[in-house]
């Protein structure tokens, strides 16, 4: 109340008599009414619960009757004052004072809600709302530290106008919609003849299965989609023609199916597997009897054919081979390929299972049949065993490990060294954080939460689960490298995080009011509408950059990567959509790390942009192609400018957005069985979008007369 707020000797503020304060959770009953009735609050005057908000509405009181002279409610008795507070509002302060500005007026209002929820969050944010007011500024001026919750009070409080917003939504759409339309040349699986859903090719290996005797039922199954990278490299490197990406039927996209007479049982995670406790085709090894493994094109024809045969022989007898000459009629057809023509030739690649016959055959493919082709098979005891379409491209894994490009291999050296320095300064930034008792524990505590359940999620729908004396294991396994990488963001949020807010605050303003809930809160709506037009813009930009070089009268290049994980279902779109939330986490921090490292090393703001520009640039670049260089550099410029301009949060919409318009499998045939797939992302980036356009504007309206009066 006025009475006890003095002025010193200095004319500093000092508020004084604080005989009644307490913490808000410990005053309840009879205690929550003890005070001077004219500058309660209606929650205290009622005698319920009191909050910070209840200050803020004395606050309020004491703001009126500052500004206007005036007490908003004036009355003789505390019955009279109850009727007041709750029958009527206060007269606005500008109908004393009529040159009064009108922020002040609106700050004033906001603290007299008789709803405390509507009132402002914190005393700073009633500090930086009013005119002058910058306390971030102040406090950085002082060579002070801002508090993690005087940067969420800083900075706009105001939405965006109803125009600017609508153009920013008005750039989501049309790049979306550009980007799909792209797709449909330069994504590898709008190009390849993708016509039955993984459900019908599954049913399909099984017929293969049962036509080559194997008519029992598995106890576990598994399926999943790959991209033959090494038939895309083949063609790349020996077919510079134009239409060298038409026709790709057999090799760039294959549909997997396993089945097992056990539990398929994985523990480990690899570049191929989406995420850990995953199937794959050789994890875990094919080395059980009754194991099968079909590798089918995306028409539902036969490339491969696998089955593990029995460990232990019955007795043959006196021939060795009693049962005749294998069958090979049914996996011709299942492959649909014409036996007469594919000449018999000497075997030259040995099965990967355990057999008493072989034989091979040579021949083309009716696609490409100006590249030879040829079909390994083996049999046990009459029974095919192994039956596999083994084109120039096909690579002996056993004996031969993968070779990486130049560039490739670049890559990994750069990013190897990259990440453990990542590794080593952030460990050393966190420890001497935790030392000095700087940091913001208990964002970096939500932090690690959120991303433990994130991948609990990714887990319980992406990771294989079957009910067997092995799930406890995979449990703790799973358990364990979750801990591991809530532990990581963590630490790598503690080593961070005091650094950026004490020297570069305003790159965690609307991140800041994000994690302490604001989710109704207009500079976050805005910075995630400005992270979904940037995640547009940088697919869209990419896309384009796949047709430059047919434009300059080159070789198209090889078509863009994914989706294949999202293929499979709801339940993977799930999985997938709560991965892509921790690598875009993982990827933003990592983005506004190396940029304050530089800024640090550098001192100087447009260096530090450059420099990490160009690092990110290459570390992220796949190939050294000059137009995916330029893409990236321009994609990468871009994110730098708004991560320093508006701060992490977009930069993390961005990449989420990324994900589900570079990650989900986008079509405008609705006619295609996995349309309803495509219409799940775009549910998901709509909403993403709305919801930033909606909350930027900040209570405005979205049509009307205050749209044409903007």
């Amino acid at each position: 109340k006025p009475a006890n707020i003095m002025l010193d000797g200095r004319g500093r503020v000092r508020i004084t008599d604080f005989g009644l304060a307490g913490l808000a959770a410990e005053i309840e009953g009879a205690e929550a009414r003890a005070g001077t009735p004219a500058y309660m609050s209606p929650e205290q005057f009622a005698g319920g619960e009191v909050t910070p908000k209840s200050d803020l509405y004395s606050l309020g009181l004491v703001l009126y009757e500052i500004f206007t002279g005036k007490r908003p409610f004036d009355a003789s008795s505390s019955e009279e004052m109850a009727r007041l507070r709750d029958k009527s509002a206060p007269r606005a302060p500008s109908q004393f004072v009529k040159d009064l500005d009108p922020l002040i007026e609106r700050v004033i209002l906001c603290c007299l809600e008789k709803d405390p929820v509507k009132r402002p969050a914190s005393a700073l944010q009633v500090a930086a709302a009013l005119p002058g007011g910058d306390p971030l500024a102040a406090a950085l001026a002082a060579g002070e530290t801002p508090s993690p919750e005087m940067v969420a009070a800083s900075g706009e409080s105001e939405g965006l106008r109803p125009g600017v917003a609508w153009v920013l939504l008005a750039g989501v759409i049309v790049l979306v919609i550009a980007a799909v339309l792209l797709s449909s040349q330069a994504k590898l699986y709008r190009r390849v003849p993708l016509e039955t859903p993984p459900e019908a090719l599954a049913a399909r290996a099984r017929e293969v299965l049962q036509s080559v005797g194997y008519s029992e039922p598995p106890v576990d199954t598994a399926m999943g989609f790959y991209e033959g990278n090494e038939f895309l490299r083949y063609i790349a490197k020996h077919d510079n023609s134009k239409t060298r990406w038409d026709n790709l039927e057999t090799g760039p996209f294959v549909f997997w199916y396993r089945g097992s007479p056990r539990p398929l049982d994985s523990h480990s995670a690899s570049e191929e597997e989406p995420m850990l406790g995953s199937v794959w085709m050789d994890d875990p090894p094919l080395d059980v009897s009754g194991m099968t493994l079909v590798r089918l094109n995306p028409r539902g024809r036969l490339m491969q054919f696998i089955a593990v045969p029995p460990q232990v022989e019955k007795p043959a007898g006196v021939k060795l081979s009693p049962y005749g000459a294998p069958d090979w009629a049914p996996l011709f057809s299942a492959a649909g390929l014409d036996p007469s023509k594919w000449p018999p030739a000497q075997p030259t690649w040995t099965p990967p299972i355990y057999s008493d016959a072989r034989a091979a055959w040579t021949g083309s493919l009716a696609e490409r049949p100006n590249i030879p082709m040829r079909i390994e098979a083996a049999a046990y005891r009459g029974k095919p065993v192994y039956f596999e379409l083994v084109g120039p491209w096909a690579r002996p894994e056993r004996m031969q490990p993968y070779e990486p490009t130049a560039s490739e291999r670049a890559g990994l050296v750069i990013g190897t060294i990259f990440f453990f320095s990542i590794l080593v300064v952030g460990a050393m930034l966190a420890r001497r954080n935790l030392r000095l008792g700087r940091g913001d524990r208990r964002g970096a505590a939500r932090l690690a939460v959120f991303v433990f359940a994130a991948w609990a999620v990714a887990v319980v729908f992406g990771a294989h689960h079957y009910p067997n004396s092995t799930l406890i294991w995979q449990f703790f396994s799973v358990l364990s490298f979750g801990l591991a990488s809530s532990c990581f963001f963590w630490a790598l949020y503690i080593a961070m995080e005091p650094y950026v807010r004490q020297r570069w605050p305003a790159t965690l303003v609307s991140w800041s009011r994000l994690r302490a809930g604001g989710f109704r809160d207009p500079l976050v709506g805005r910075d995630v509408l400005a992270g979904c037009l940037l995640g547009a813009f940088s697919i869209t930009l990419i896309r384009l950059g796949w047709f430059v070089p047919s434009w300059l009268g080159y070789p198209p290049p090889q078509p863009l990567s994914g989706p294949q994980w999202q293929l499979l279902g709801a339940r993977t779109i799930i999985a997938a959509t709560s991965n892509n939330l921790i690598s875009a986490l993982l990827h933003s921090f990592v983005f506004l790390f190396v940029l304050f490292l530089l800024r640090a090393l550098l001192r100087k703001q447009w260096a530090a942009a450059i420099a990490s520009i160009l690092l990110l640039t290459v570390i992220g670049v796949n190939e050294f192609a000059p137009v995916a260089f330029m893409t990236g550099l321009i994609t990468t410029g871009l994110a730098v400018v708004l991560l320093i301009r508006f701060g992490l949060l977009v930069v993390v919409a961005s990449d989420v957005f990324t994900n589900f318009l570079g990650n989900f499998p986008l079509t405008t045939q609705g006619s295609v069985w996995y349309a309803s797939l495509s219409l799940a992302g775009i549910l998901l980036m709509a909403s993403m979008a709305f919801y930033g356009f909606y909350t930027s504007l900040g209570g405005r309206p979205i049509f009307g007369g205050a749209v044409l009066e903007e």
